[in-house]
């Protein structure tokens, strides 16, 4: 798996810079984020797993360099006591760009799509991309139930410091956020293969709570 993230890497970026050092040890940088222990759902198996549902639909998206980018970095910052993890994630973010010289508009995009997984709007001039980055980083609410059951042991233990009556409070207000939008899914593939079975796996989470 590290493997197949660092060749994705290296196929995003190397044309803008051919000191391979510098990108295997921002690489390493990055990954250590994503492996630190106090994830067990927002690591190195989420950011292969998006990356893996972005390939599969390369064909519908228009701009998938702009797309991947982002998902390498979209929780590279994540702590669950801080409100303020998408900025920050956007600013690492802008800083490596920056370093390699890419274009000022792209990073400007980049920062706006990690910031957009905040509320999980689509909020970005590039709305195919914005919606595409969305929809890819809720898929596991429309995966099989042993799936989402994994994800959400998952998530509880992220958030393991606080107590169970707290969780329980904050957990409901988010399962019922989703729920009562008109759509889950912003793009066409995901709503209609994975509308139905989102909806019926977050109301039966909130149903156990």
């Amino acid at each position: 798996m590290i493997n197949d993230l660092k060749h994705r890497w290296f196929e995003l970026f190397s044309s803008f810079s051919d000191n391979e050092q510098f990108l295997e040890k921002h690489f390493d940088l990055l990954l250590n984020h994503y492996k630190h222990s106090s994830r067990y759902y927002h690591n190195e198996q989420h950011l292969q797993h998006m990356l893996l549902q972005s390939k599969s639909n390369s064909v519908c998206i228009d701009d998938r360099w702009l797309l991947d980018v982002t998902i390498f970095f979209h929780d590279v910052i994540y702590d669950v006591k801080k409100k303020d993890n998408e900025l920050k994630s956007a600013i690492y973010a802008s800083d490596f760009l920056s370093v390699l010289g890419i274009d000022s508009q792209y990073i400007s995009e980049v920062k706006c799509l990690i910031n957009s997984t905040s509320k999980h709007l689509v909020m970005c001039d590039n709305k195919e991309v914005n919606a595409w980055l969305l929809d890819i980083d809720l898929s596991i609410l429309g995966s099989d139930w042993e799936s989402y059951h994994q994800y959400m042991k998952d998530i509880r233990k992220e958030y393991a410091i606080y107590p169970m009556i707290l969780y329980k409070k904050g957990r409901k207000k988010v399962l019922k956020r989703f729920l009562e939008r008109e759509r889950i899914y912003f793009t066409d593939q995901f709503y209609v293969l994975s509308e139905i079975k989102a909806r019926e796996n977050l109301t039966r989470e909130l149903k156990m709570l």
